[in-house]
């Protein structure tokens, strides 16, 4: 019972999210036009590998 209680909540959560998505996203860019501005020579690249789905430099960055 318990189980089914916590999968009608998740189901209301998204039939809500779905329903208010499009109205809130009305007037955002893109997301492929969307561009960071990195802060330094060190986080750019960074940035631009974790985006390419390469997590070394990122990892290296902040180890």
């Amino acid at each position: 019972m318990v189980d089914t209680m916590a999968l009608l909540r998740a189901f209301i959560r998204t039939a809500r999210m779905a329903r208010n998505t499009s109205r809130l996203a009305a007037g955002l860019p893109a997301d492929d036009e969307v561009l960071l501005d990195a802060p330094d020579d060190r986080l750019g690249p960074a940035l631009v590998a974790a985006g390419r789905g390469e997590y070394g430099p990122a990892s290296a960055l902040l180890a």
